[in-house]
């Protein structure tokens, strides 16, 4: 059984991959809402061109997206189709402004993805938040083959605000899916690695440290300000790390978002 199952909430993970010497290159990028105060230098509109020269340049296997929103789902679907395969969801439809979190994954290397969309509240099946959040907040994860095993996927996107909504959004998580038979997890964490969650999370995955470690979140200047980020990538122990690093430079005198973009190359070994 190759998808996942849900079963009192809990997500069960059938097939655990064996599959050694793959390589995967793997992008993790906030793409950025556009809202009504939004600066020129920073609507999706200019920043389109960077976005697609980032991916085109570093031709990653898996993208992690965060805030995607109608109008960049269509631009990267329409321009990326022959590439690359989109699965992910909007986090409450009602919304006027429709903020999502997906993943793409390249269509020659991916086989027969399975998409389960969670909430990260008590009731992760359905449309809801925590009391003291914002917004609702999900994460998108992936069942899919590659050489004929099963991996699993996570793109998530946790609340801007509060710590301890931040710990509880990740302990629902926790609750819902069994994180040992997670292959990469990744987002914008909207914290630092000074937080509860990220020490849960490390329990059972392991932090990939970028060469460059310094903050991810730049608004827009590209400035460098501190040693802190706020968007990780994690991984199941005893993948080798070839290379990881954050995206800091530009593209043309414009950056793809406010946030750095994170990108590895990671091999995937024997279990």
């Amino acid at each position: 059984m190759r998808s996942f199952q849900v079963d009192n909430h809990f997500v069960i993970f059938k097939n655990i991959f064996k599959i050694t010497g793959v390589d995967l290159r793997v992008l993790c990028i906030n793409l950025k809402v556009d809202m009504t105060f939004t600066r020129a230098h920073l609507r999706w509109s200019t920043r389109w061109p960077a976005i697609c020269a980032c991916i085109d340049s570093l031709n990653p296997d898996v993208v992690l997206l965060q805030e995607i929103t109608p109008t960049s789902l269509d631009d990267l679907t329409h321009r990326y189709e022959k590439r690359y395969a989109y699965f992910g969801a909007f986090r409450n439809p009602k919304e006027t402004v429709k903020e999502g979190v997906g993943i793409l994954l390249r269509r020659s290397l991916f086989q027969e993805p399975q998409i389960q969309t969670i909430w990260l509240t008590d009731t992760p099946m359905v449309v809801s938040k925590q009391k003291t959040s914002l917004k609702p907040r999900i994460a998108t994860v992936v069942s899919t083959l590659i050489h004929d095993q099963t991996i699993h996927l996570v793109s998530l996107h946790l609340d801007p605000l509060f710590p301890w909504v931040r710990n509880r959004q990740i302990q629902c998580l926790l609750n819902t899916i069994d994180l040992s038979q997670i292959l990469i997890l990744g987002g914008d964490f909207n914290g630092t690695a000074n937080e509860k969650w990220f020490h849960q999370l490390n329990q059972t995955m392991h932090y990939v440290q970028t060469d460059n470690d310094h903050n991810t979140l730049h608004y827009g200047s590209g400035k460098i300000t501190s040693k802190l980020p706020i968007d990780f990538l994690f991984v199941k122990p005893g993948l080798t790390i070839k290379h990881a690093t954050i995206i800091d430079h530009d593209y043309g005198g414009i950056y793809p978002s406010d946030h750095f973009p994170l990108f590895m190359v990671l091999t995937i070994d024997a279990f």
